[in-house]
């Protein structure tokens, strides 16, 4: 449930959110420091791969959809060395960013969003105002 200045932005899941606000969790891979720029170079080629960012003893990486798994499988195919995957949320300030500004008529990815999560609460098409 998310609410901004009194008013019902979003009812349903953490997949739904991300889905609607098109905010797709990060994804860290662990590699050795050595290997960050070839690793980075690598799954920049990858084509869910959308940003790729070394961060700390690691590698950050924005894909498109649900695609984690097939950049740890793509890592896997080109034998690159990676030590941890893990998934990070998106932040909370972007996804709030994203729901008001589609509660208040705005598009998100180009397609105008009319249902927030399972149907359960409309928002963008007029139904809030």
């Amino acid at each position: 449930l998310v609410l901004h200045m009194g008013r019902l932005l979003f009812e349903g899941t953490l997949g739904e959110l991300w889905r609607v606000t098109e905010a797709a969790p990060r994804l860290w891979l662990g590699v050795p420091a050595e290997e960050i720029d070839r690793v980075a170079a690598q799954l920049r080629e990858c084509r869910a791969v959308t940003d790729v960012r070394p961060n700390g003893a690691g590698i950050e990486i924005d894909v498109r959809g649900a695609a984690s798994l097939d950049v740890l499988l793509a890592a896997k195919q080109r034998g690159l060395a990676v030590s941890e995957f893990r998934t990070r949320p998106p932040s909370l300030e972007l996804v709030l960013e994203r729901l008001t500004a589609v509660g208040s008529g705005a598009t998100v990815g180009g397609a105008g969003l009319t249902a927030v999560g399972s149907g359960l609460t409309a928002v963008g098409a007029g139904e809030l105002d």
